[in-house]
């Protein structure tokens, strides 16, 4: 798929497997370089959930954004947090009374 393969290109890496053994610096640079360079859109969800399996080995999400973000956070070595999951009401169990 192309994104592999552009990603394969920005890490140096000859095959899918040397991508696993990123140090923390490089997986840094290649989340910076899918952020600038690579739309959401512009990949297909397949190519995003390729490279999810790949570094993840997550379950394959539904959105190409979402997929991204994934990607990006776990990159960063950042916790991966869902936008759109309202708050959750503080002490609401206190409030069943």
């Amino acid at each position: 798929m192309e994104l592999l393969n552009a990603v394969l290109i920005v890490t140096k890496c000859e095959n899918a497997e040397q991508l696993k053994n990123l140090s923390t610096e490089r997986k840094r640079k290649l989340a910076d370089s899918l952020e600038e360079r690579v739309p959401s859109g512009l990949a297909s969800i397949e190519e995003w959930n390729e490279l999810l399996m790949l570094f993840m080995d997550a379950p394959p999400e539904t959105e190409n954004k979402t997929a991204k973000r994934k990607l990006l956070s776990y990159l960063r070595g950042e916790e991966y947090k869902e936008k759109n999951i309202p708050p959750s009401k503080s002490k609401w169990w206190q409030l069943r009374k």
